[in-house]
C-alpha cells in the first residue's frame, strides 16, 4: 500500500510542476492545477505519513490532510473561473471560499482530542460532505461556458469528483482509496504527458491544411463570442483580441486560416445573416431599427454592405421573402 500511495504522490507532484513550469499564457489556471494536484498529493500520502512511529507527525499530517481535502473544492472552482471566465482575476468573493474549510479544519484541530469517536465522526462527515457544492456548482458554471463541449473542463472536474466519491467510500466501506485514487492520479499524468507532446509536435509541424486543435478551440471560442456580442457598435478587433486574451496578430490569423476571411468580413457576414432573418420574419420592424439591432452605426453603412452580400436592397429583400 505504502509503494502504491507513494506512486500516487509522485505523479501528482510531477503534474504540479508540469503545470507551474508550463509558459501557457493563462498562468492562473496552471497555478490552479498545480494546487489542485499538490493538494491530491497531500491527500493521498496520508498512508505514508501513517508509518512514522512519531505522534506529532502524525497528527500534523491527519490535519494537513484534512486541510487538503476541504481546499479541493475552491481550487477548482478557481481552476474553471480561470478558464471559462474572460480575464479574470481573484477577487474577495473568492477568498471567502477558504473560510468555510478553514474554520471546519481549525474546529476539528481544536476539539478533536475532547470530543467523543461519535462527535468526531460526525463532524469528519461535514469535512468529506463540504466539497459536494462546488463539484455541482462546477458542473453548471462549464454547461454556462463557451467550453462546455471541451474535454479538459470536465476531465478536471471528474478527477476531483471521484476523488471526493472514493475518499467517501473509503470511509464508509473502507474502500481502497489510495489505490484507486493512484490509479486516478497516473492515469492524469499519461494524459499530461500526451498532451503535452501533442502539443509540442503541434509548434513544430502546424500548417494551414492541419491546423492545431489549440487554434480550432480558440476559433471556437470566437464564433461563440462573437455571435454573443456582434450587434454591439464597439465591436472590433482590438476588443475581442483584449476579451478572449489571444494577441491581435493571433487572432486575424486564426480567423482568416479557419473561415477565409477576414475580421470585418466575418461580422459583416453575420450581421447581414441576422438583419436577412428580421427582414423576412419581422415585417412590423423598420429597417432602420434592424440595421441598428446588428449593429451598423448607421442605415447608409447597412445599405451598401447588405448590397453587397445579396445583390438587393434591404427593402426588395423583404418585398421578395416575406
Amino acid at each position: 500500500m505504502i509503494a502504491i500511495a507513494s506512486i500516487g504522490v509522485m505523479n501528482a507532484l510531477v503534474a504540479m510542476v508540469i503545470f507551474i513550469r508550463s509558459r501557457s499564457s493563462n498562468r492562473l489556471m496552471n497555478q490552479a492545477l498545480a494546487l489542485l494536484s499538490l493538494l491530491i498529493a497531500i491527500r493521498i500520502g496520508k498512508v505514508i505519513a501513517q508509518t512514522s512511529d512519531l505522534y506529532l507527525i502524525k497528527a500534523l499530517y491527519f490535519n494537513l490532510m484534512h486541510g487538503a481535502y476541504l481546499l479541493l473544492g475552491p481550487a477548482l472552482i478557481l481552476f474553471l473561473k480561470a478558464q471559462v471566465v474572460q480575464k479574470f482575476k481573484p477577487g474577495r468573493r473568492d477568498l471567502i471560499h477558504i473560510i468555510p474549510a478553514s474554520l471546519l479544519l481549525l474546529l476539528a484541530t481544536v476539539l478533536r482530542s475532547s470530543l467523543e469517536e461519535g462527535q468526531w465522526l460526525n463532524i469528519y462527515q461535514l469535512i468529506l460532505l463540504l466539497p459536494v457544492p462546488y463539484v455541482v456548482f462546477a458542473g453548471r458554471l462549464i454547461l454556462k461556458s463557451p467550453y462546455k463541449t471541451k474535454v479538459c473542463p470536465w476531465a478536471i472536474l471528474g478527477l476531483v469528483a471521484l476523488v471526493i466519491l472514493f475518499n467517501t467510500a473509503y470511509f464508509l466501506f473502507e474502500f481502497p482509496f489510495y489505490l484507486v485514487t493512484t490509479c486516478l492520479v497516473l492515469a492524469f499524468a499519461l494524459v499530461l504527458l500526451l498532451r503535452f507532446v501533442e502539443f509540442r509536435t503541434s509548434l513544430v509541424f502546424k500548417s494551414v491544411v492541419n491546423p492545431s486543435e489549440s487554434e480550432i478551440m480558440q476559433f471556437e471560442v470566437f464564433e461563440i463570442y462573437i455571435h454573443e456580442h456582434y450587434h454591439s457598435f464597439d465591436l472590433s478587433m482590438n476588443t475581442v483580441s483584449d476579451s478572449l486574451g489571444i494577441p491581435k496578430h493571433s487572432l486575424s490569423r486564426i480567423i482568416n486560416h479557419q473561415s477565409g476571411k477576414s475580421f470585418s468580413e466575418y461580422v459583416n457576414a453575420l450581421r447581414i445573416s441576422k438583419a436577412s432573418e428580421l427582414l423576412s420574419k419581422e415585417p412590423q420592424l423598420k429597417i432602420t431599427a434592424i440595421a441598428y439591432e446588428v449593429g451598423f452605426r448607421s442605415i447608409s453603412s447597412f445599405n451598401t454592405t447588405f448590397r453587397s452580400h445579396t445583390d438587393m436592397t434591404p427593402s426588395s429583400y423583404r418585398e421578395k421573402f416575406t
